[in-house]
């Protein structure tokens, strides 16, 4: 009789232990999780960051760029002002060459225009691009990492759980053996 409360007392302990290790296992889950969504939540306030750094870098370069049209223009017109007063003296051969000078100055100073500000709007795409692509290049990898390491505790559970069955088995079998070998010693010594 004294066995057999012994023997429930070590099932009670291993049911024990297997409810302490489920309970372990499922807030190592818990915690696991809310670690991924706090990385998330910090990835996304870094990606935001870097969102609003390439948009005041892109107004900067803007704002660099609209300087450099205004002094442009201020030039043009200084040139034109100063081509005005060279014209009063000169002849009309003089004023025709200004005017196509002026035509010049003006469609180059567009081109020029047009042409920084296609250039800026290029590379402000290609940077936003640059960070949009390293961005999700970034939260590939973060999930799949996260499922190769799921994947690994899954089957490392799988294999802790195939061990305890095989412990559970072979501690029966030896219960068994025991058992038998009690009940043979007896049978002999009666």
């Amino acid at each position: 009789m004294g066995s057999d409360g012994e023997d429930d007392d070590g099932l009670d302990d291993l049911e024990d232990l297997g409810e302490l290790w489920e309970s372990f296992a499922h807030r190592w889950e818990q915690e696991f999780q809310r670690f991924n969504e706090a990385e998330e939540a910090q990835l996304r306030h870094l990606s935001d960051e870097v969102n609003k750094l390439a948009v005041k870098g892109a107004q900067a370069y803007g704002a660099a760029v609209e300087k450099n049209m205004e002094d442009g223009d201020s030039a043009a017109r200084h040139r034109s002002q100063a081509s005005s007063r060279r014209r009063q003296f000169a002849g009309s051969v003089v004023e025709t060459e200004h005017a196509h000078k002026f035509q010049e100055v003006s469609s180059d100073g567009r081109q020029c225009r047009t042409g920084v500000a296609v250039q800026a709007m290029r590379e402000s795409d290609d940077m936003v691009k640059h960070i949009m692509e390293a961005s999700e290049q970034k939260k590939r990898e973060r999930e799949a990492k996260r499922k190769e390491e799921k994947l690994k505790r899954d089957s490392e559970f799988a294999a802790r759980q195939k061990a305890r069955r095989e412990a559970d088995r072979q501690q029966a079998a030896d219960e068994a053996a025991r058992e038998a070998a009690r009940d043979g010693g007896q049978g002999q010594g009666a």
